[in-house]
């Protein structure tokens, strides 16, 4: 396992590389919230590029109800490429001189 968002930086499209039993490398994303499994959480357009380009190998932890005065929290872990999974919302523009 690699913490790749603490390593290299936050841009990689997911925070965790692991690997699978056979060898195969799993991305993993971890996203936290202190509300209910349905409170809405940010996700990057990169993110959501890298789970569509390797959605096989793609994984979400969702973790929600975190509570940081014991350090834990309850979860669900959701496969394959965000937006099959979850209705995104754009909420952001990039503004470039063209």
């Amino acid at each position: 396992m690699r913490h790749v968002s603490q390593l290299d930086g936050d841009g990689l499209g997911y925070d965790i590389l692991s690997y699978s039993l056979d060898g195969s490398e799993k991305y993993i994303e971890v996203k936290t919230t202190t509300g209910s499994a349905e409170t809405p959480f940010y996700i990057t357009d990169n993110e959501v590029k890298f789970s569509k380009k390797f959605s096989s190998n793609y994984y979400l932890y969702r973790v929600y109800q975190f509570d940081s005065s014991i350090n834990a929290g309850k979860f669900f872990v959701q496969t394959g490429a965000i937006d099959s999974s979850f209705e995104l919302s754009p909420i952001q523009y990039r503004a470039t001189i063209p």
